[in-house]
């Protein structure tokens, strides 16, 4: 997750070579591109990165999706405010969960 300030986005948008990065799109294979075009972008025009916070660990990784009882547990940390991965299906119970369309 990614959370940029306004001046940094305005240097982002003023800075991209929009027919470029549209061709690039348009011939990549990369699932999700956007999560790592947006922060190369971002620190290209000066932004920091920084860590996030020491809880959030617990509910981030590459692989097995979160299951609801983790996103549950997640939601009751003050210092976690997202989880990765959801699974990418509509019907997974955690997504639902996290939706709001269970509760």
């Amino acid at each position: 997750m990614q959370v940029y300030k306004r001046d940094i986005v305005r240097k982002i948008v003023s800075s991209v070579n929009v027919p470029y990065l549209e061709h690039l799109l348009s011939v990549t294979e990369v699932y999700a591109l956007e999560e790592m075009l947006h922060s190369t972008l971002a620190v290209r025009c000066g932004g920091k990165p920084r860590k996030y916070p020491d809880g959030t660990a617990a509910y981030t990784r590459a692989g097995v999706p979160i299951s609801v009882l983790e996103a549950q547990e997640a939601r009751k940390s003050k210092d976690v405010y997202f989880v990765h991965p959801v699974k990418r299906d509509p019907a997974d119970p955690a997504r639902l969960w996290i939706s709001g369309a269970e509760s």
